[in-house]
């Protein structure tokens, strides 16, 4: 199995460094921290996001799922797609790093409106959001309801 790599380290060797060390303390911590980390989150809102949902006890998401629309191929952050919602962190780089911020925002306004058509429900956290961990894992756990109750 190939371990997942990170820029400039792996986990493999993570697991590795911390077996050469003489320190006990904290190794168990460790690895159940190792075993959170996932490459398939593109930053560290993300990352915290996902780590706020874990510790609220929600079901795991589908993390970069791809959801075509008549507007083209949606990547959500995070998607129970059983349930048809998504949860997208919005940090600040992707409306002014890539692209001008006008373009990348008429293009996010025309997706997720083809999502809604489609019956997808979509929550928003932002990094304000993750000062307070309950916050976020509240709002997915509202839309979860609002989607029970609209297919029973």
């Amino acid at each position: 199995m190939m371990p997942h790599s990170f820029p400039g380290a792996n986990l493999q060797g993570i697991r590795d460094a911390a077996e050469r060390t003489e320190a006990a303390r904290g190794l168990r911590r460790l690895e159940d921290l190792l075993g959170l980390l996932d490459p398939r989150s593109e930053s560290p809102g993300e990352s915290r996001t996902r780590l706020a949902l874990v510790a609220a006890g929600l079901s795991a998401p589908r993390l970069q799922f791809e959801i075509p629309t008549a507007e083209g191929v949606f990547r959500a952050d995070f998607a129970w797609p059983e349930l048809m919602v998504i949860l997208e962190f919005d940090g600040e780089s992707k409306y002014f790093d890539y692209r001008p911020t006008p373009d990348v925002l008429l293009a996010e306004r025309r997706g997720e409106n083809a999502l809604v058509v489609e019956g997808w429900t979509l929550v928003r956290a932002r990094w304000a959001d993750l000062s307070n961990p309950g916050v976020v894992p509240a709002r997915v756990l509202a839309a979860f309801e609002r989607a029970r109750r609209l297919a029973g």
